[in-house]
């Protein structure tokens, strides 16, 4: 049997809160040290491991200084980014909130750019991450309510050009996508699964008229999938952390291709699956159906609902809407 090995990761949290005394100069020697022994084993560059790293907590002072020792060398940096802390009694009341949601862009966006300008050449990823650190919470990152932050931070990683998006985690700890007992999809496993189905790699820009951070809205060309049978498709991604209901009328995008004209949508609505509409339940339905595995342990179908007209985003719910007729023409 032959494995490929596509990446190497070097490290994991050595600056900071675990190990302070690693300077950015002894680091530094030890990625050139692992770049000599990757060119040793596959001196074809073609065939070469991506060399990724360093996989640390948010510390820009740190990324200002050891970026440009390995500029030319590192493929991938990669970030930790935990928004709340596990054990923070007002977690749950928190993750509905505009100032915790805008935490992600404050904390994401200028570490972006210290990538961007030490290392043009490297790709920025989110290497760990969830609504909590500390294994997250029991019964706050392992429900519905998890949700509003995850999707949000997934088109907040998206705007910022963030190329891949490590979720913490697939099993283990209270932020867990898969149920560690059961093996059963928790809310957050379905709302990515629909991200990858939906959305694209090219993000968009997108507004709303009405003045409020309580629903947010991120836009991108429809997934590959979508784009096949419908060349120029828009997905949007929304988030509504408000008590009330929001009607979104449509207005054709700049960028149009043909006559504007009202767009007929596919919808996905997520909202808390438990008949109560507890945000902290396990339970999620799309379009009001109960989405779980069969009786032979496989995904339900996750289909759409085709309507036309103005789009009805339900208090306390988040979910995508895709234009396939948009016509857009960037997504052609």
């Amino acid at each position: 049997m032959k494995c490929e090995a596509r990446w190497i990761e070097f490290q994991n949290v050595l600056v900071g809160v675990i190990c302070s005394q690693v300077n950015a100069d002894v680091m530094a020697d030890s990625y050139h040290d692992v770049h000599d022994m990757l060119t040793k084993y596959w001196p074809q560059a073609s065939s070469r491991p991506k060399l990724i790293g360093p996989d640390e907590n948010p510390d820009s002072s740190f990324l200002e200084e050891f970026l440009p020792m390995v500029a030319d060398i590192i493929d991938i940096v990669t970030l930790h980014i935990y928004t709340g802390y596990g054990l923070d009694k007002d977690l749950a009341g928190k993750i509905t909130t505009g100032a915790y949601l805008d935490k992600y862009q404050h904390t994401l966006n200028p570490l972006v750019k210290i990538i961007s300008e030490k290392v043009p050449k490297a790709e920025a990823w989110i290497g760990e991450t969830a609504a909590a650190w500390h294994s997250g919470q029991m019964n706050t990152t392992n429900t519905f309510l998890s949700g509003f932050w995850y999707l949000d931070a997934l088109g907040t990683a998206a705007n910022n050009n963030v190329t891949a998006f490590c979720r913490q985690t697939l099993i283990g700890g209270y932020y867990e996508l898969l149920n560690k007992t059961t093996r059963d999809p928790n809310p957050d496993y379905y709302t990515g699964l629909l991200w990858k189905k939906l959305m694209g790699t090219r993000m968009l820009r997108i507004s709303a008229t009405v003045n409020t951070s309580s629903l947010r809205l991120y836009a991108a060309c429809s997934s590959s999938d979508i784009q096949a049978n419908n060349p120029g498709s828009v997905t949007v991604a929304f988030v509504n952390i408000a008590d009330v209901a929001f009607l979104a009328s449509q207005a054709p995008p700049m960028g149009r291709v043909g006559t504007p004209q009202d767009l007929g949508t596919i919808e996905y609505h997520l909202i808390p699956g438990d008949g109560q509409m507890t945000l902290q339940t396990t339970a999620m339905m799309l379009n009001d159906k109960l989405l779980q595995l069969d009786s032979d342990g496989k995904l339900p179908a996750m289909d759409g609902v085709v309507r036309s007209g103005s789009v009805l985003v339900a208090p306390k719910s988040y979910g995508y809407v895709v234009f396939p007729d948009a016509n857009f023409d960037v997504c052609m």
